[in-house]
């Protein structure tokens, strides 16, 4: 398990280097990130946080959204009647 996550940490390490104007290269990711497990692990979960904090607040919200929309029908189907007697 741990040969994959140190594997995993070399291979994002790969797009960056080439983004960065150099080659891609195993060899060349795989020295760069020797030593660098923990710090490359810890940036990408904080780089991740925000993105899941506000995933989940914008699904809260949309649910938060959804439930007052059927609970506003619930009610107008309860209410409506007496609403369109009082009416006419």
């Amino acid at each position: 398990m741990r040969r994959e996550l140190c594997v995993g940490a070399a291979l994002l390490a790969v797009p960056a280097h080439g983004a960065a104007g150099g080659q891609i290269q195993w060899r060349a990711a795989w020295e760069d990130t020797r030593g660098h497990f923990w710090f490359i692990t810890t940036a990408t979960v904080l780089a991740i946080l925000p993105v899941v904090g506000n995933a989940t607040v914008l699904t809260l919200v949309a649910e938060m959204l959804a439930t007052g929309a059927t609970c506003s029908v619930w009610l107008y189907r309860k209410f409506a009647a007496i609403l369109r007697t009082e009416s006419t």
